[in-house]
């Protein structure tokens, strides 16, 4: 196995980081199977020119990982959330009317299919909106945008989202997705029925509360917000934690905004068997309502459980505008297929459903 290495504006021959390729494109095409690709943090593009039909044409067996500083040995050590790096179809003017019609080419051919040994890891369409593909099968893109993906191991993991808008359209595909701000009651919560989950309590038994704005900041949707301590004083008192209300149920998508202030959050999904799924995390905002960060997680393996975590901070944190997509593990295929439908810019595709997301959050 060899490691070829990308790093933007390079002219190397791919054999390390101080010699990387500067094409994407001209490392894959020399990439040989059992092969993997080492990406550092940068833009990358199908083509230096304006050819529309130009696009990055992935391997069975080849694996492609973002998320490099540049500096790296090992796999584990690079940093996704750090070091962006952004696959783009703008190889014309701004806008998507010259985008590439395809960034991604994940199809092979009749007498080579592409299978699950085609790895792309650790990238990011042009919102910053879908941070991991693993172990994807098909990566449908129309204009220079991804908009779906298909997942066809059970060992995939998930795609990771800080755009609602893509987020909810993914979480819709892949389960019954439903939404609560929590601004109709306040007090502690038990269970939402409204989004099929329950809640554990937290330390010392207390439950997640529902309270409003000033407690511990503003909400993304007022007046109230879901706390980690129903005293509203630090510290918080520990994880949220929650599952499905039906055991015949899996979640398959979860989303929120972080509007604490200086909490980092951790949004943990484990399977029946208490195993890793997912791990993802979003920073905090510093109590300002322009800057509130979403994140978002859509699994190809149906969770049993769900932990948002505070992992920096004084501990008190809050999170608005809930999301939380379910869908039946009665007869789950195996291997596991989630087709998620991920669409940016493309609103008169899904304008019903917007709508409707819309009128729910007024």
């Amino acid at each position: 196995m060899a490691i070829l290495y990308v790093k933007s504006s390079s002219t190397g021959n791919g054999s390390a980081w101080n010699n990387a390729y500067g094409s994407l494109q001209s490392a894959i095409t020399a990439a040989q199977a059992g092969d993997e690709i080492w990406v550092a943090a940068g833009t990358y593009k199908p083509t230096t020119g304006t050819d529309r039909t130009a696009s990055f044409t992935l391997k069975n067996n080849v694996a492609i990982y973002g998320g490099f500083a540049g500096t790296e040995t090992a796999l584990n050590q690079r940093n996704i959330a750090n070091n962006i790096t952004i696959l783009s179809g703008e190889i014309g003017a701004a806008g998507i009317a010259d985008n590439s019609y395809h960034v991604i080419s994940p199809t092979g051919n009749v007498s080579n299919p592409l299978t699950n040994s085609a790895i792309l890891d650790g990238f990011t369409d042009l919102q910053g909106a879908l941070s991991r593909i693993k172990l994807a099968k098909k990566c449908a893109v129309w204009l220079g945008i991804l908009i779906s993906l298909e997942f066809t191991s059970s060992s995939a993991s998930a795609a990771i989202f800080n755009d609602k808008t893509t987020f909810e359209a993914a979480a819709s595909i892949a389960g019954n997705l439903a939404l609560e701000t929590f601004d109709s009651f306040t007090g502690p919560i038990l269970q939402l029925s409204s989004l099929g989950i329950t809640f554990n309590p937290m330390n010392a038994g207390i439950q997640p509360h529902s309270i409003l704005v000033n407690c511990p900041g503003p909400t993304f949707s007022s007046p109230n917000a879901l706390v980690n301590n129903n005293a509203c004083s630090f510290p918080g008192r520990g994880s949220i934690v929650f599952q499905p209300m039906n055991p015949s149920n899996g979640i398959v998508g979860v989303g929120f905004f972080n509007t604490g202030g200086d909490d980092t959050l951790q949004l943990s999904a484990f399977d029946a068997s208490n195993n890793l799924i997912e791990q993802a995390t979003v920073s905090g905002s510093n109590l300002n309502p322009n800057s509130f960060k979403f994140l978002g997680i859509v699994t190809s393996i149906p969770a049993s459980r769900i932990e948002i975590s505070p992992v920096g901070g004084n501990g008190l944190f809050s999170i608005d505008n809930l999301q939380v997509a379910t869908k039946s593990i009665q007869s789950v295929p195996e291997p596991s297929i989630i087709l998620g439908l991920v669409t940016l810019g493309l609103g008169a595709l899904f304008s019903k459903k917007h709508k409707q997301d819309d009128n729910a959050r007024n």
